[in-house]
């Protein structure tokens, strides 16, 4: 085979390059960027008009439904007034009251075995106690009671459930029927106007005719209404938005149920946050006191204790008035759990000694400290010295160091420019006070009133 040599002559000479238009720094690449860019820059303006006129569809969404229940709200607010008989600020007609025919409201719920009534129909009253002072099957009592009459009862509960509650009121005896005709058990989670519905359902309530009407757990209830329990105004309005519509709207007896708090020297007649929770109430507000431990299988006993009476016609019918906590024995509740399945509840008049309670009241925690201030001086005290040794407002103070000088904890005797001075006879501790609440009973041992013998030189 012949190759022709001429044939390879040049092959390894680079072949001249032909420009490529799209190459970077030539004038058509130049030109297919700027294309670009705009088609870019289009796609952006388009994109933003888009976002500003979804943006535009929300915002004017946002003002209608504003604007539809702001107008929906001044149609209510006119409606009302058309349907209001009278401006509050008008005057009263007084002629019932000037000519003789005006009848007093009375209380007509809650009975006691004597007779006497508790609770005033259409008013909102309170339960206030410590925890485990029988303050809700209190209320759930009366609950039962007025189911078994084939009556109406509404149960807004903020702090158990279903089953603890209606479990009780069926022990209570009332039987299933009667508590599926006549109990509306509520379990709000937000207040009443959070949505629509909730708006609607309470409208609906507050249509209803009823009894009894319970709040149960007032803090709770604060709490959802994003009110502050310790701000009287918040306090002042959540009561008129809520309880007493509740009361006036329904008819019914509204009973709150709160708590008070542990210090019994410094709470007073209030329970816990403002004071407004009393002076906001139009009916009687009672303090719950235990009497004897309530359980199962025990014989319990709550006292109720008027502190509180806007109407005026539960004092009568009450106990002494003591002056520790301006309070009045009104009731004594029975709670008997000693036969299974069976909750038997009596509602009793105060007791008939006719003792004002004070031999009830013993201030054990100042008991407690005034023990303990005793002995941690060198030497006796005076009364003044002992007011301003230990925390606690006064009129306790001097009930607490009263008691002890009464049981033989402190001698009393008058010293030097006839000032009463204070030995301590004894050391004093809730936990060895059979009284007490923090009672604890002890194996053996000396009793705890035996553990300070008085000194060898003290007078006779």
């Amino acid at each position: 085979m012949t190759v022709d040599l001429d044939l390879w002559e040049g092959m390894d000479v680079e072949a001249p390059r032909v420009p490529n238009p799209f190459d970077a720094g030539t004038p058509e690449h130049e030109a297919w960027q700027r294309q670009e860019d705009e088609a870019r820059a289009q796609v952006r303006a388009a994109r933003d008009r888009q976002r500003l006129d979804e943006e535009t569809d929300r915002e004017y969404l946002r003002l209608r439904a504003r604007k539809l229940a702001e107008q929906r709200l001044n149609d209510e607010l006119h409606q009302a007034a058309d349907d209001a008989p009278a401006s509050s600020w008008a005057p009263i007609d007084l002629s019932a009251i000037l000519d003789g025919s005006y009848v007093p409201e009375e209380p007509s719920l809650m009975p006691r075995t004597d007779g006497g009534y508790l609770l005033y129909p259409g008013r909102v009253h309170t339960f206030q106690g410590e925890s485990e002072s029988g303050k809700s099957m209190v209320a759930q009592a009366e609950t039962a009671r007025i189911l078994t009459g084939w009556g109406r009862a509404v149960y807004i509960d903020f702090e158990s459930d279903a089953s603890v509650v209606v479990g009780r009121i069926l022990m209570m005896g009332a039987a299933r029927e009667q508590v599926a005709a006549g109990l509306l058990y509520l379990r709000p989670g937000v207040r009443p106007h959070a949505t629509g519905e909730d708006r609607a359902a309470f409208e609906q309530l507050l249509a209803g005719r009823f009894d009894l009407a319970v709040i149960d757990g007032v803090t709770e209830a604060a709490s959802v209404f994003g009110v502050a329990s310790k701000d009287n105004d918040e306090i002042t309005a959540w009561n008129r938005a809520f309880a007493r519509p509740l009361a006036q709207q329904t008819g019914a007896a509204v009973i709150q149920v709160d708590h008070v708090t542990k210090d019994s020297e410094s709470r007073g007649r209030f329970a816990i946050g403002a004071q407004a929770k009393m002076s906001a109430l139009d009916g009687a507000a009672y303090v719950v006191e235990v009497k004897e431990p309530l359980g199962r299988g025990l014989r319990g006993v709550v006292v109720l204790r008027v502190a509180k009476d806007r109407p005026g016609a539960v004092r009568p019918t009450c106990g002494q008035f003591r002056k520790s906590d301006r309070t009045q024995e009104a009731a004594r509740v029975v709670v008997d759990s000693t036969s299974d399945g069976v909750i038997a509840v009596t509602v009793e008049p105060p007791a008939a000694d006719g003792s004002d309670g004070q031999s009830d009241f013993r201030p054990t925690a100042l008991m407690e400290r005034i023990s303990q201030f005793l002995e941690s001086q060198p030497a006796d005290q005076s009364e003044n010295q002992v007011m301003r040794g230990v925390s606690g407002r006064d009129s306790v103070k001097k009930a607490a160091l009263a008691a002890l000088v009464a049981e033989g904890f402190v001698a009393r005797f008058t010293g030097s420019r006839n000032a009463q001075m204070h030995h301590l006879c004894a050391r004093y501790r809730q936990s060895a006070d059979p009284k007490s609440d923090k009672y604890e009973p002890r194996e053996g041992g000396r009793p705890g009133w035996a553990e300070v013998e008085p000194p060898p030189d003290w007078p006779e």
